[in-house]
């Protein structure tokens, strides 16, 4: 996913340093503190509310879910990202 049009897009919004697609980052971001897991595809790093308002617009229009994230010390899997389909 690294050269999709997707990271492409949220590179341009945050930066190519606040956008992941390493292996290493994804697992990262692939657990909180309960058991559950779910690999994401990228992770982005906004620094203030309108990158985040312009990321929300991308990813409603690309029709992309987005999962959230504070801490990640979550008991109950809330920051975990969950593979959707959408039609």
């Amino acid at each position: 996913m690294s050269g999709s049009p997707l990271t492409k897009q949220l590179k341009q919004i945050v930066g190519a340093e606040n956008v992941s697609t390493e292996h290493a980052d994804l697992l990262c971001y692939s657990r909180d503190a309960s058991e559950n897991v779910g690999m994401p595809d990228v992770v982005v790093w906004p620094s203030d509310t309108h990158q985040v308002s312009e990321i929300m617009k991308l990813a409603n229009e690309l029709r992309v879910p987005l999962t959230p994230r504070g801490a990640g010390t979550c008991l109950s899997g809330g920051p975990i990202p969950a593979k959707q389909e959408f039609s």
